[in-house]
């Protein structure tokens, strides 16, 4: 009887054990975190348990463990009491299909004073049993630990994880894991894969090939950033993973000018990939007419914000902005510089862009966004590890901007000396325009058509439409300007599209060289209306006015030169259609000498010699420097007209001509004899002047 009821007996607790063996695990994920409270050795302690609600229940106090090997001290805490804050599973992803992994979260928290400092204190929290795992040999005991140097250094807090372990991905969908860690003194961190552990510094068995750098099975590895703390992988098939990611903080000592290890803290965490995920259609979205959905951005502002409905993973945004591509609707690009996902503290995920452009936004009809792949070789990637269609895309629709009518309406030289532009009062198509908001018109000058624009002044009061250009860098009568005049409002930061371009007129000329009395000047077209007609105006330097002297619908025009000597200047003016405006061009010096009218008539003739005919000897005749000049009265010059005859001693007409200018058009003498011969000649100057001269002259033959 006895020994049958011990036989009973220890099957009883056999099966009991097993039966309580196959319950007891429910810790998925844990991590460690003290805060420095302000007294020197005391701290905050925070135990984090996340519980798989299919196991055991979650205990109700814990002990919490403190030890020092350079102190030779250790020592336990218990009861500390936990407080469960609610689920915190993170299965949106799982369709109904899936197994999921539900977690609730508790607190154990103490305020513990440490014995005194310590370059080694280990705070620890040690648990049964861990949830079943495919990576791991049997349900070994859950350990968490933090470490602690506030000796070499002095007290501080540790470092911390501000989001929930994430537990659920996808098969051959790609995931970024951020922890979102914070550290409260400024001191480095150095993020690391680690293996979990059962007791200090003794990782959990791993089933082959797994191992701490590779705990799961994947399309591209655990790809971990050491100095962010950021993981990214693409799992490849179903599976339940054990894992842990280690925190080591880092404090610069300046006395011995090095980097000392002050603390280390843990996350041990469980990830359940599942095959059965949720579908996504993934896209900016459409509004109720399947529209591309509107996006906002303010004319001013060089950001905007980019709602995206259904949320990407912040790390998959590219920081560079190169996810993405922005153009006006005419096409011209906008160069974006930078994107930045907003709210990312929770679990990772955003539904705001920020996006920062290379200028503000200027007034236009609207600007186009899409999709791209980015430099970090992802389009966007859903909260379900979805990769967003590239050339997917946004109308951005611009608020607060404003289009106005407006030109420059004239350009022109004032007094020979600086340039005066005018343009149009502005005119707001777009209507309710709040003047206040008007910053100022800018002014910009070219000095060709190659050159690039330079601005060269600005107006603040929107009532002054004229801007006077006395800083040229060279004179009017050297160079002609180009100007374009655009507005800008709230504060500078907008502007509208440049106005169009008038350039000023440039007047060059020269005296014929066919007809040294005309004068030939030319100008480059006037563009600041159509069809200019062109005014000619001439004056002897000094004088206030000019004389209109003609008109041409050309851009060149010959002038007579005036026969008293002086300084003369002339120039070229238009006026516009209504005459509202006047455009003058630069005025051109021209310098007249005193002009000697006289008449000179040979007194001598040689046929077969130095002097062939006989004629008047015009200005700037050669002479031979051997013979003697035979003109006796030095040369004829400035003669309108001219008429000659010549007699023989007999007093009968042998010659007529009308050319003084030309020897040859005088008498040869053909078959005339030599002897004395007699001429009347009658000319009139080029200043009214009358002569009649008559002589005798010798026709001598060799």
């Amino acid at each position: 009887m006895t020994s049958t009821l011990r036989v009973l007996l220890i099957c009883l607790i056999t099966i009991t054990g097993f039966s309580y063996k196959a319950q007891a695990t429910h810790m998925s994920s844990g991590e460690l975190i003290y805060d420095f409270t302000g007294i020197p050795n005391q701290y905050n302690i925070t135990f984090k348990l996340f519980r798989d609600v299919t196991g055991i229940p979650a205990p109700g106090n814990i002990t919490i463990s403190f030890s020092s090997v350079s102190l030779d001290t250790s020592f336990s805490i218990y009861p500390v009491p936990g407080v469960l804050l609610g689920i915190a599973t993170d299965d949106f992803c799982a369709d109904n299909n899936a197994s999921t992994l539900t977690l609730e979260e508790w607190r154990y928290n103490l305020t513990q004073t440490l014995p005194q400092a310590a370059t080694d204190w280990v705070i620890s929290v040690q648990q049964c049993c861990r949830n079943n795992a495919d990576n791991m040999q049997g349900q070994p005991n859950f350990y968490i630990s933090a470490f602690l140097d506030n000796k070499t250094l002095g007290d501080h807090s540790s470092a911390r994880f501000n989001t929930i372990p994430v537990n659920y991905l996808c098969v051959g969908r790609s995931f970024y894991i951020d922890n979102v860690p914070s550290e409260a003194n400024g001191d480095s961190l150095l993020f690391r894969l680690a293996a979990p552990w059962t007791a200090e510094g003794v990782d959990i068995p791993y089933v082959a090939p797994y191992g701490k750098l590779d705990p799961l099975p994947t399309n591209s590895g655990v790809n971990l950033n050491a100095r962010t703390g950021l993981m990214f992988l693409n799992p490849s098939q179903q599976f339940r993973t054990q894992m842990a990611l280690e925190i080591v903080e880092f404090r610069y000592d300046s006395t011995n000018q090095q980097y000392v290890r002050i603390g280390r803290v843990r996350r041990d965490f469980q990830i359940s990939v599942e095959q059965s995920c949720i579908p996504e259609d993934v896209s900016f979205g459409t509004d109720s007419t399947g529209a591309p959905e509107l996006q906002t951005a303010v004319c001013g502002d060089s950001t905007f914000l980019l709602v995206i409905d259904e949320g990407v993973q912040c790390a998959s945004v590219a920081r560079d902005g190169s996810d993405f591509r922005m153009n006006a609707e005419d096409g011209s690009p906008m160069a974006i510089i930078s994107a930045e996902p907003l709210n990312c503290d929770n679990d990772g995920m955003t539904d705001s862009i920020l996006v920062s452009l290379i200028m503000t936004i200027a007034p236009e009809t609207g600007y186009w966004i899409n999709t791209k792949v980015g430099f970090d070789n992802n389009v966007l990637l859903s909260r379900c590890g979805i990769d967003y269609p590239e050339f997917d895309s946004a109308y951005v629709f611009l608020e607060d901007c404003f289009f106005f009518e407006m030109e420059v309406a004239n350009s022109t030289v004032n007094d020979d000396l600086e340039n005066e532009v005018t343009w149009s009062f502005p005119v707001d198509t777009v209507g309710g325009f709040p003047w206040s908001w008007f910053t100022s018109y800018e002014i910009y000058r070219a000095e060709s058509e190659w050159l690039p624009y330079t601005k060269v002044g600005e107006i603040f009061d929107e009532n002054d439409t004229t801007f006077v250009d006395n800083s040229l860098p060279a004179d009017v009568d050297e160079q002609n300007h180009t100007y374009k005049v655009r507005l800008t409002y709230k504060n500078g930061q907008v502007s509208i599209p440049y106005t169009n371009s008038v350039t000023t007129m440039l007047l060059t000329g020269d005296v014929d060289p066919v007809d040294t009395t005309k004068y030939n000047i030319t100008w480059n077209p006037y563009n600041g209306w159509e069809d200019p007609l062109y005014k000619v105006f001439f004056r002897k330097k000094g004088d206030a006015w000019g004389t209109h002297v003609g008109s041409t619908f050309e851009t060149t025009y010959q002038l007579d030169l005036p026969i008293l000597s002086g300084v003369y200047e002339v120039k070229v003016e238009t006026a516009a259609p209504d005459n509202s405006y006047k455009s003058e061009s630069n005025w051109i010096e021209h310098k007249i000498t005193a002009k000697t009218v006289s008449l000179c008539m040979p007194n001598v003739f040689t046929p077969d010699g130095a002097y062939p005919y006989f004629n008047a000897i015009p200005s700037g005749a050669p002479f031979d420097p051997n013979v003697e000049s035979p003109c006796v009265n030095g040369e004829s010059s400035w003669l309108t007209s001219f008429k000659g005859e010549i007699y023989n001693r007999w007093g009968r007409l042998v010659y007529v001509w009308d050319d003084y200018e030309t020897p040859e058009a005088g008498w040869s003498g053909e078959n005339a004899p030599a002897g004395t011969y007699y001429y009347i000649v009658k000319a009139v100057g080029l200043n009214g002047e009358t002569f009649e001269q008559t002589g005798s002259f010798q026709l001598i033959r060799n």
